[in-house]
């Protein structure tokens, strides 16, 4: 298929799940922009919302993408989706609320992939924004917040269609994709899992989640939401707050408030927007099981 196609497909695809979502509530995306390839869609979502608020953008192929902490995230081979979206907070006060804006993005993300996915409760969330397999803990969607005075750009992504091979040596034993995770792999075939189908979800899945913010103002349905999906509660990992590092089992995720660690000096707990956590260790069978 022809770039100018795929473009179209994609711009299709995007629009309708901005009308979708501009259905009922506040609307906070009203046009989609569609490129073939992109350094950043971060950089160009932010540039054309600059310009006028409420712009998605989409790459077919991302060469120079980032994720959280400076880490990157290209898709090179273009078999995933990069998206981002540029939006006015102007005014919302929830929203401006530490964290919330990464909260509603990365539940958004998980819904997204599991509407795509053939096992949906087979996915959950590793704080603060990740989407990954229960089973291996590798990272099939992840999100990146930037805030530019009052225009926040939500970048989203996700892998969809990558065999093993596709990704870099140093992303072997962590990264996965829709099309090989669980049995979506045997069931899913290039025809009928779409790139931009997955992209048009997480549109629609975040344009919602902005929409309930803004309406109910609360924020304990995003708190529930993420307690059900979470896998980091019961495993044992390595957090690091205000330079000091804690090993130990987790005993919960607040991801707004905290995180409570049980060490072996005690039971601590910490600022969850001053913490930081070293490579992910996935949980047991044992652990996974409590």
């Amino acid at each position: 298929m022809s770039n100018p196609e795929q473009i179209r497909n994609w711009q299709n695809a995007l629009e309708g799940a901005i009308e979708y979502a501009g259905s009922g509530g506040k609307r906070y995306l009203n046009r989609a922009v569609v490129v073939a390839e992109a350094l950043s869609t971060q950089d160009l979502a932010r540039a054309h919302g600059e310009q006028a608020a409420g712009v998605v953008v989409a790459a077919l192929r991302q060469t120079g993408g980032r994720g959280r902490l400076g880490r990157s995230w290209a898709d090179t081979a273009a078999l995933g989706v990069a998206v981002s979206m540029a939006i006015d907070v102007r005014g919302v006060e929830v929203l401006a609320r530490p964290g919330v804006l990464a909260l509603v993005a990365g539940l958004a993300a998980l819904r997204a992939v599991r509407s795509q996915h053939c096992t949906p409760e087979s996915l959950g969330m590793k704080w603060p924004n990740d989407v990954v397999e229960r089973a291996s803990g590798r990272k099939l969607a992840g999100v990146l917040i930037e805030q530019f005075g009052t225009l926040a750009v939500i970048g989203v992504g996700v892998n969809v269609l990558q065999r093993a091979e596709d990704f870099p040596p140093e992303l072997g034993d962590s990264a996965i994709s829709i099309l090989e995770s669980d049995v979506a792999g045997a069931l899913h075939t290039e025809r009928v899992l779409k790139r931009e189908d997955v992209a048009a979800a997480v549109v629609r899945e975040v344009s919602h989640g902005l929409a309930m913010v803004d309406q109910i103002g609360l924020v304990e349905n995003l708190e529930r939401e993420f307690a059900a999906a979470d896998v980091l509660r019961g495993s044992t990992q390595t957090l690091i707050c205000d330079g000091v590092s804690y090993r130990g089992r987790i005993l919960s995720v607040e991801p707004l408030q905290q995180i409570t660690i049980a060490t072996s000096q005690g039971t601590r707990v910490l600022d969850a927007a001053k913490t930081q956590m070293e490579r992910f260790q996935k949980p047991s069978r044992r652990e996974r099981t409590r």
